[in-house]
């Protein structure tokens, strides 16, 4: 299944994996905490840096 998703705990509560694009191309993909929990993950989509500050 495809789910196109911008809420993130939505994701986490019903996917065993998840596969990040940024512009088409992968990023990552995992378990759903590890994913989320990502630095580069939150920078692409939440805009924070790695020390958490946007």
């Amino acid at each position: 299944m495809i789910w196109i998703e911008h809420i993130p705990h939505a994701l986490r509560a019903v996917s065993d994996r998840i596969l990040v694009l940024d512009f088409g191309r992968k990023v990552l993909e995992g378990p759903p905490a590890d994913v989320m929990d990502s630095a580069v993950v939150r920078e692409i989509y939440m805009g924070l840096k790695a020390d958490g500050v946007a």
